[in-house]
Parts: C-alpha cells; structure tokens; sequence
C-alpha cells in the first residue's frame, strides 16, 4: 500500500509539472506577440521557473514549488491585464494613431506643430493622435547639437515639445496650438500629441528603427486602431509593411530645400570664400 502511494504521489508530481510546462508554452506563444521580451520573462520565465526546469527529481516539494509559481504568475497576469486595460482606454475612441520616424521631425519642409497630421490615416478625421515613442525623442536630443539643419529642426523641436506639455504630466497629450488654415482657407483640425515612455527596465532593440517599429506594433495591439508610420527612409517603410502597419513614405517633394535649410552661423575670424 505504502509503494502504491508513493508511486500515485510521484505520478500526480509528474503530471502536475507536465500542466505546468504545458501552460508556459501556451502563455509564450500569446504572450510574445503582444508585448515585450522583458515583460514575458517578469511574467513567465522567471527564476523559479527555471529552477523548476532544472530539477531532476520530482516530489511533494516541488510541487509546492509548482504551486507557489503557477499562483504568483496567475497573480502577475491579472495585475498585468488590469495595467494594460488601463493604457488602452488612453486610446478608446480614436480613429486613427500616427507614429513619426525622427526624420519626419528633422527633414520635412513644414514644422511638426504646422504639419497636417490627419492627412496621413487612410481615412482622415479629427479623431486621432500623433504618438512619439521615447526613443525618437533620444535620437532627436543627439541630433541637435552643430549648425546643420538637421540639428536645427532637432532643436526646434525638442524645445517646442517641452513648450507644449509645459508644467503638466507628460504621460497625457497635449494639443499642438495652432489651427491655421489650408488651400482652401478652412481651418485645419487641431491634433493632440503624446509620448510613448518606455517601461522602467525595459530594453531597447539595438537598432532605433528597430524600436520605433516595435512600438508602432505594440501600439497598434493594444490600441486595436489603425496605427500609420510616417517615415522619409525606405527600408523602414519596407520593414513597417512586413510587419503589418500602415505607412506612409514621404518622398522629396516634401523634403526641406537645400536652399531653404537655416544656414549655419559664420564663425568670427572664418576665412572668407
């Protein structure tokens, strides 16, 4: 009876890491698609989980073990969900989510403030926002610096941001100020801007094109909206249709003029041409 038991205790300790490593695979394969590397290993591969995976014999307690994950990870997803239910009601009721490449902000002949942003979705309206991931406003900080005129529209537009969430909380939008008119003398829509934070701990892809475009997809599974990226470059515009998105690449119709770039300031004592 005793041998009869245990052997129906190590049977059930079995089947019980069997669910267990049955549940993780199914949690991974939903999981990755939607949100980020980092996130699925706080949620799902954690230590304990990879202690379990490396135990070799299986007993009453490490089916504690097994326990303890499977409600602490039960536990993290519901928090989880609560936390990403929160985000998306950010976007309930918009029509449309635009995503600039940086260079859109540093090469495109009008300002972003004077830019129509509503002629990028497929279906135009004044209901939609422009979402600038964090690593955009990164690069534009290392762009800004010298006399170029990318440098310029760098700074131009690092500063009118700081100017346009002022004092308040930038993790909500704020509407860029202007409403002037268009060929046809209406006025254009105001559009709300945001920022798109990145996570504390999270790791950036090591390319910011790559970036750019993770967070265009997040945003576009969370939101369940259209989500439009507007970019200068060809390989990203590539890139975004693999991936799914909406994109629309500028060519150099809408590219600043060389001769209407801001000409850098002379230096005294320069030598003189």
């Amino acid at each position: 009876m005793q041998e009869a038991s245990r052997l129906a205790e190590n049977r059930y300790d079995d089947i019980l890491r069997q669910v267990y490593n049955e549940w993780v695979s199914f949690a991974l394969s939903n999981l990755s698609k939607r949100i980020h590397p980092e996130d699925v290993d706080r949620l799902v591969l954690t230590r304990r989980h990879w202690a379990i995976q490396g135990l070799t014999i299986i007993d009453a307690s490490v089916s504690v073990l097994i326990h303890t994950e499977i409600q602490e990870r039960c536990e993290a997803l519901r928090d989880a969900i609560g936390a990403l239910g929160g985000l998306a009601q950010r976007w309930h009721g918009l029509e449309w989510l635009v995503v600039p490449d940086t260079n859109v902000f540093c090469m495109h002949k009008v300002k972003f403030d004077r830019l129509d942003w509503t002629a990028f979705p497929s279906q135009p309206s004044t209901s939609g926002r422009v979402v600038i991931p964090m690593v955009v406003i990164d690069e534009l900080d290392k762009k800004k610096h010298g006399g170029s005129h990318v440098a310029y529209r760098a700074a131009f537009t690092a500063a009118r941001l700081n100017r346009l969430f002022g004092e308040s909380d930038p993790r909500t939008a704020a509407p860029l100020l202007i409403s002037e008119e268009d060929e046809e003398g209406e006025q254009r829509p105001r559009v709300a801007v945001e920022i798109k934070f990145d996570d504390l701990g999270h790791l950036r892809l090591p390319r910011n094109d790559e970036e750019i475009l993770a967070q265009a997809v997040w945003l576009r599974d969370l939101s369940d909206q259209e989500v439009t990226l507007v970019t200068f470059d060809t390989g990203m515009a590539f890139r975004a249709r693999s991936l799914g998105l909406r994109v629309v690449h500028l060519d150099r119709a809408a590219m600043i003029q060389e001769e209407l770039r801001p000409k850098p300031p002379k230096t005294k004592g320069a030598p003189q041409k």
